[in-house]
């Protein structure tokens, strides 16, 4: 009874956390972890009560339907997002992984201490683990991923844990040998012959083979996705900083012809000043000043794309009655690929004006801070907002509004390619976007997008 209570107090949390890890979660992690403990609990409770009593293991085992699975059940199906047939894909699923781990126990408990509870406790709750880690690494992404996008997919799919949860009520059903000494007992299933072990690793195997080719395929998918997005969105910001920088040629080249035409200029306000028309004079010297302030430039660094996108973004911040402050210190030339970075602060800064625009006028103000020192860049924008922002499970702000999710993911696909640090905060009504990039020495080693 001790044995059976034990299995189920260190294994319960693991195959909690194994479920969730292929679950989207419907509340928040404290409320999600809340449940889950009243759920422990109860069947915790159950446990005691009826070895309490005068049943057997086996007959105990009898009600680990009503008391184990059904309530997981029921648990699980509050707490999901997902509660189509993937839901109950991923709950079989767990319940096979379970299955699997009681049956590599009994076989190691074996062949190392021949047939030990204790050893079998401790091997079972290291296959748990190390599946638990297995799902939540490698499966998770692809899994979640083909659950919002292949929905119909899974009603097939859901076929594999089905077959085999009925062939492990078949093989339970079956009646208990009368002598089953020299066999091995699987908790919660039924007894073994060491003769049949060789069947029972293929049957293993057959079962891993079946979810490791599931889960290639989804992780297939889901990569190809996430590079395609990844790629349409740097084309598409990469085009717009394009016709930035050419707005920028353009206000340059007619810097360059005013330049061009200073001498017409001079001598006409020396031929107005020779007939003492002094206030005409003033007068076309006050255009033509309003004419040079339109056509400044000003030269925040060394980088031209990185010079072209602020002088962009001032301007439209200037026009929006926002004020700026630009503390930018970086060289001509970075190992950071200058349209990548481009897209970076163009997406930042565009958010940064957006916000800027839903508060009073007076506190309209986007702060930048970038520099490049050594083998780092350091980036931070900050402005004021207006009404909440929300952050996913990632840290990354989500927005309802169409058309603006898209810089974000840019700036996600940058860091990753960087291997930088990436940081978003909201408090006290003003928003920070901090970027870290370390190590920029080794940035040959970096693989492409």
């Amino acid at each position: 009874m001790l044995n059976a209570f034990l299995q189920s107090a260190l294994t319960l949390p693991i195959m909690c956390y194994l479920m969730c890890s292929m679950l989207e979660l419907r509340y928040s992690l404290k409320k999600s972890a809340a449940v889950m403990v009243l759920f422990m609990a109860f069947i915790t409770l159950c446990d005691v009560l009826l070895a309490s009593g005068s049943l057997s293991y086996a007959e105990i085992v009898d009600y680990y339907l009503l008391t184990t699975t059904l309530p997981a059940l029921i648990c699980f199906f509050i707490l999901s997002k997902n509660r189509g047939f993937y839901f109950f894909f991923a709950y079989l699923t767990a319940c096979i992984f379970a299955q699997i781990s009681n049956i590599l126990a009994a076989m190691g408990s074996w062949f190392l201490t021949g047939g030990s509870d204790t050893a079998a406790l401790v091997i079972r709750i290291f296959c748990l683990l190390g599946m638990a880690c297995i799902v939540r690494r490698t499966l998770r992404g692809p899994f979640l991923f083909a659950s919002h996008y292949y929905t119909k997919k899974w009603a097939v799919y859901i076929v594999l844990p089905l077959l085999l949860m009925a062939g492990q009520g078949l093989y339970t059903a079956r009646p208990e040998p009368a002598d089953t000494s020299g066999m091995v007992k699987l908790p919660y299933l039924s007894w073994i012959c060491p003769s049949e072990f060789g069947y029972t690793t293929f049957f293993l195997l057959a079962v891993l083979a079946g979810y490791l080719l599931i889960g290639r395929t989804f992780y297939e998918e889901h990569r190809f996705y996430v590079e395609r997005q990844q790629q349409e969105s740097f084309r598409f910001q990469a085009a717009a900083l394009a016709k930035r920088c050419d707005t920028y040629r353009r206000a340059q080249e007619n810097t360059r012809r005013l330049r061009h035409d200073i001498r017409h200029h001079i001598q006409i306000l020396s031929g107005l000043l020779a007939d003492d028309r002094t206030e005409e004079a003033k007068d076309y010297l006050a255009r033509l000043s309003d004419t040079a302030d339109d056509l400044t430039i000003r030269q925040y660094c060394k980088n031209p794309v990185v010079n072209s996108v602020l002088s962009v973004f001032d301007e439209q911040a200037q026009a929006d009655g926002i004020s700026t402050d630009f503390q930018v210190e970086f060289p001509e030339k970075t190992p950071v690929d200058p349209l990548e970075l481009g897209v970076v602060l163009s997406n930042a800064l565009e958010n940064a004006i957006h916000a800027c625009r839903e508060v009073s006028q007076t506190d309209r103000k986007v702060k930048l801070v970038f520099r490049y020192f050594g083998d780092r860049l350091i980036f931070q924008v900050t402005n004021p907002y207006a009404g909440d922002i929300v952050f996913d499970k990632n840290g990354i702000p989500i927005t309802r509004k169409a058309g603006h999710g898209d810089g974000c993911q840019s700036i996600a696909a940058f860091t990753k390619k960087y291997h930088s640090i990436v940081d978003y905060r909201a408090e006290n009504g003003m928003f920070t976007l901090c970027i870290l990039v370390d190590d920029l020495s080794q940035d040959t080693g970096r693989q492409p997008l």
